[in-house]
């Protein structure tokens, strides 16, 4: 996995300002590029130079899961980070409504991503994370209902709070396909 700095860094008010629009450039090239997951680090400061003991360490990490062999990855690396006393990991599982895949658009399940072995895998996945969550309370986990990429932009700006975002590198399964096929009905 590779974790990069993101290209802002929060005013006082609490918003964020942008402040390197060279590292910006620079991250949309290694998302384009990279041969594995990505994580972007929000880097929310620790008052300065200051160093901060593992006790004192308050800091949020945000998984967000669609589906395939990536996101499990990334999955696995926020659950191992998350082993830290002062790490609390926020998994947000998105699927598809119902509705959307239903009536909206017709979902083509032809591609290995989304394969009955890659869901099932999720699956496995997912419910070892589910069992975490129940016995670790650094741990939560969410499923979110997305009708479309705007509805999937705005549960992500939900957790805009985090210090860490990590997504698998290729966006993979039914909710990508679903709401890939949406944005080409509608153009």
């Amino acid at each position: 996995m590779i974790i990069l700095p993101f290209h802002k860094h929060p005013r006082l008010d609490g918003h964020l300002k942008k402040t390197r629009a060279d590292l910006r450039h620079v991250n949309r090239r290694v998302f384009q590029h990279a041969p594995c997951s990505v994580g972007i680090l929000v880097d929310r400061g620790l008052g300065g130079t200051a160093h901060v003991s593992a006790s004192n360490v308050d800091f949020s990490i945000t998984a967000l899961f669609f589906s395939g062999h990536d996101d499990r990855e990334a999955l696995a690396y926020g659950v191992r980070i998350a082993e830290h006393p002062g790490i609390s990991l926020v998994v947000v599982r998105c699927i598809v409504d119902p509705e959307v895949t239903g009536k909206s658009v017709k979902v083509e399940m032809n591609n290995n991503s989304t394969s009955p072995e890659a869901r099932s895998e999720d699956e496995e996945f997912l419910a070892d994370v589910k069992h975490k969550s129940s016995m670790d309370g650094s741990i939560k986990f969410e499923e979110r209902i997305v009708k479309d990429v705007q509805g999937t932009i705005e549960t992500i700006r939900e957790y805009n709070r985090c210090n860490l975002f990590l997504v698998g590198r290729m966006l993979e399964g039914q909710v990508v396909v679903a709401l890939d096929k949406k944005v080409t009905a509608l153009n």
